[in-house]
């Protein structure tokens, strides 16, 4: 306002007006009363020149900040203007473009900014919650971010590692090699590496950032030990299938060719030849319906729906099958049915196949005179079976791999008596089809207990299923 030349112009006339009135009053004596009208007319004008320069002053200074304050709303710059004179819009007018500008200008950064910003949050969204691990350095080596998934993988503990250099960070000089490696020659460098603590192996790549905006380096790693595991599975899998499946084969083929290269040979041998044939190739034929039956377990073809089903009678059933079996071998098969009937979630073919297993794997690993007893009863929320025997017993470090396929604690045993190193596979399978488990506990000289746990059902019934006495245990009842 002070830099204004109208203001001047009207403040110095003011000024000049009011001393002439002064100088007339001072003068009042000479000039008489024509001098004091005079006087007190120039007085009022300067008066009302002060006041109209004052209001003027305030229009434009309040139309100032109208426009200043109000850049946002065109409406409220319109409603300023139409109190002016139209000298003063046209000195406002530029003003008033340029503001336009400004907030043109202003409103485009800002959107730009809350795109950019939202663009961060969301890529570190993405970095945070990714399965693989993110860990950026700059040129020095200093960490410059890691996600949660790679301090996982890594076992970064400490929390503060921002700027600080990886190799303070990351005990792996395998992995430091590889930052160094492209951080000098730009090149991207992949390869497995093995965490020396947690023996995790872990997937790397290390790739070259741009120098804009940060120049450095990106590591990405996944966690490859599962897939490394179920690899070492399949491998020994089909190792084991063609050892399995090459057995029972070699047999029958030998068989057949000392019949075929002597036709004319000793009925009682060539009888008992044809009945090695005869049983190789059940064997064999056992092999492929468990292998068969397993696939269709694991990929979860045909789920069935669970069901409530009473214990009781699939045990019956099982143990009357199983009957002849255990007389011939001179073993007692028994039961030891609880006082209350339990239900479990499952279906009844499922369930008579845990069942048959675990009692023909108790009978295979049982000498003569021993004992197989079934056991059932309710624990809380689970149905509760277990398969005791007072065999030789598993010894500790083969209890945690009896449910692998074709795995055989006493492979000789298991073959003379027909196993095909898949039933305890399939029961644990089964187990896990109906959100359950199987267990073992066992001990040298003590024989092993097989326990499987199903889904209770909500039902409470008095145990009716009739058991011959010969088959009932005479020891207490199991708990219920």
């Amino acid at each position: 306002m002070f830099r204004n030349a109208t203001f001047w112009k009207l403040f110095v006339s003011s000024l000049a007006i009011a001393g002439f009135a002064a100088l007339i009053a001072y003068r009042w004596d000479v000039l008489g009363d024509a001098a004091a009208l005079l006087s007190a007319l120039l007085l009022a004008a300067a008066t009302l020149q002060s006041w109209w320069m004052h209001r003027r002053m305030r229009i434009l200074l309040d139309t100032l900040r109208i426009t200043v304050a109000s850049w946002e709303d065109p409406d409220l710059i319109r409603q300023a203007d139409r109190r002016l004179p139209s000298d003063l819009q046209e000195m406002l007018q530029p003003l008033h473009l340029a503001g336009n500008r400004l907030m043109r200008r202003v409103r485009s950064v800002e959107r730009q900014a809350e795109r950019q910003a939202e663009r961060t949050e969301l890529m570190h969204a993405v970095l945070t919650t990714v399965a693989e691990g993110v860990l950026v350095v700059d040129t020095d080596e200093n960490v410059l971010f890691v996600n949660e998934t790679a301090r996982k993988l890594l076992d970064i503990t400490t929390r503060e590692v921002v700027d600080r250099p990886i190799w303070e960070v990351v005990r792996s000089s395998s992995i430091e090699e590889a930052v160094q490696t492209v951080l000098t020659s730009e090149e991207d460098v992949q390869r497995d590496v093995v965490m020396p603590r947690s023996k995790q192996v872990i997937s790397l790549t290390v790739t070259a950032l741009p120098s804009e905006p940060v120049p450095g380096a990106v590591l990405v790693l996944r966690d490859l030990t599962t897939l490394r595991k179920l690899e070492s599975v399949r491998r020994d899998f089909v190792t084991n299938v063609s050892h399995e499946l090459k057995t029972p084969l070699t047999s029958i083929q030998a068989y057949a060719d000392t019949l075929l290269n002597d036709p004319d040979s000793d009925p009682e041998q060539a009888s008992f030849f044809l009945s090695r044939i005869v049983s190789e190739s059940e064997r064999l034929h056992s092999i492929i319906l468990d292998l068969i039956r397993l696939g269709r377990i694991e990929s979860q073809e045909d789920k069935p729906e669970p069901r409530a089903l009473a214990v009781g009678p699939i045990v019956a059933a099982s143990i009357d099958d199983h009957g002849a079996i255990a007389d011939a071998a001179g073993i007692r098969l028994l039961a030891d049915p609880p006082q209350t009937a339990v239900r479990v979630m499952a279906e009844e073919d499922d369930l008579r196949t845990i069942l048959d297993n675990l009692i023909d794997n108790a009978l295979k690993y049982t000498d003569a005179d021993g004992q197989v007893l079934v056991r059932w009863f309710a624990d809380e929320n689970w149905g509760i079976i277990e398969v005791q025997d007072d065999g030789a017993g598993i010894p500790q470090e083969k209890q945690l791999r009896v449910f692998e396929r074709f795995y055989r604690v006493d492979k000789a045993r298991d073959r003379e008596r027909g196993g095909t190193g898949l039933g305890l596979s399939i029961v644990k399978h089964l187990c896990q089809r109906f959100r359950g488990s199987v267990e073992v506990e066992s001990a040298m000289g003590e024989g092993s207990t097989f326990r499987v746990r199903l889904p209770l059902a909500n039902t409470t019934l008095v145990q009716t299923t009739a058991f011959p006495a010969e088959r009932t245990s005479t020891l207490s009842p199991a708990p219920h």
